[in-house]
């Protein structure tokens, strides 16, 4: 029997079964934050639901079940979100990408849909922390609130219209997106200042998604037709190249694990990506070693071979490429 048959099942319109208000809300011209706890039914924990004035919604999620729960929901309206996991595995299902997938601690997920549903599978007694950056309006509309301002954003809403089904597979978050949400969940400003920041760091996290993961990969000119199932098997080279980083599978071995020929899995992954495959998992390597070279517990030898470099000169010429330093001077 598999082990979600004996899970609590729970459709999006029982949700007030699960959550209660706690403290109702407080509201501010900045937003609106609304505070829930989960009932002593189902487990312990809280909701906090904050929505902003710019049309954006930071949901705030610190909980512990009881029991095996999965939540079923449906969103019928456009969809774009960030979630950062800090703690727990959560498995999930999206009908956009027909498969099931796990969301691990420190990785994020990125939706752009114009029709989400699916669940959310939390185990019992294990501790689920995470952000999520959400809105349901046109993106051109939270960022350019100005009409004049249309003109000048053509090209992001072509890129809207675009990715309108864009989802990504589970990713280790980058550094630098990494940030803002440490400190939304580290803030402790009280009342309205609270929001004005919470504004700014949501913007800045939406900013940073759009750059990194779709401004940077636009092409004006399509090199190859994609379709779902193939941007989902782009997708999947990305996770396969982050998690096989130090022993890398080469292009053909690649194209079979996933189901492509060579020459769309070249030519498709730079189109999305703007990279290639490699230069990707260079980047990935190079991201990875300066987080290593932060902490200090392992030397520049043992750090080369962690991220898939036999030979120290090698990886310091790939570093000082990236960073502009080699990996002596970053450390030190």
């Amino acid at each position: 029997m598999n082990y979600m048959d004996k899970a609590i099942h729970i459709n999006h319109k029982d949700f007030p079964d699960l959550i209660t208000k706690k403290c109702g809300f407080s509201e501010e011209k900045a937003g609106r934050e609304y505070h829930y706890s989960v009932t002593d039914k189902y487990g312990e924990g809280r909701f906090n639901r904050i929505m902003l004035g710019n049309g954006i919604e930071v949901n705030m999620v610190d909980v512990i079940f009881h029991n095996n729960l999965r939540l079923h929901y449906k969103l019928k309206q456009p969809l774009f979100e960030v979630v950062y996991m800090i703690s727990g595995d959560l498995m999930f299902f999206n009908n956009e990408m027909n498969s099931i997938m796990k969301m691990r601690n420190g990785e994020a997920n990125i939706t752009f849909s114009n029709y989400v549903e699916g669940w959310l599978e939390y185990l019992s007694n294990k501790h689920y922390r995470y952000i999520s950056i959400c809105t349901s309006q046109p993106l051109s509309k939270v960022l350019c609130a100005d009409e004049d301002w249309d003109d000048e954003i053509g090209d992001f809403i072509n890129i809207d219209n675009k990715l309108s089904n864009h989802l990504m597979i589970p990713q280790k978050i980058n550094p630098i997106l990494q940030v803002p949400f440490i400190q939304m969940k580290e803030n402790s400003m009280s009342s309205l200042l609270r929001l004005v920041y919470l504004e700014s760091k949501a913007m800045e996290i939406v900013a940073l998604t759009l750059e990194n993961e779709i401004i940077k990969h636009k092409d004006t000119t399509c090199k190859i037709k994609l379709n779902k199932s193939d941007l989902s098997k782009m997708y999947l080279v990305k996770k396969i190249m982050i998690e096989n980083m130090e022993n890398p599978p080469s292009i053909l071995e690649l194209s079979k694990m996933v189901g492509l020929n060579t020459y769309k899995l070249k030519v498709g992954f730079k189109e999305i990506f703007g990279t290639t495959v490699f230069g990707y998992l260079r980047d990935i390597r190079m991201e990875k070693a300066r987080l290593l070279l932060e902490n200090h517990e392992l030397n520049i030898n043992e750090i080369a071979n962690e991220v898939g470099y036999s030979n120290p000169s090698h990886f310091a010429t790939a570093f000082r490429k990236k960073y502009g330093v080699t990996p002596g001077h970053f450390r030190f």
